[in-house]
């Protein structure tokens, strides 16, 4: 997964992550524990997150 510039650091993603890997100070995708579920990029309201 990978985090575009548009992030607007609301938390969503972080909320959701089955995985618990994310990190809100600065909204962070740790991709080698990252199974890429989607579940972040579906939550995105501004669509932030791709694979």
């Amino acid at each position: 997964m990978r985090l575009l510039d548009k992030c607007g650091c609301c938390g969503a993603c972080v909320n959701v992550c089955p995985y618990d890997i994310l990190e809100m100070e600065k909204i962070v995708i740790i991709n080698g524990e990252c199974r890429e579920c989607g579940t972040c990029s579906i939550v995105c309201p501004v669509n932030a997150i791709q694979k």
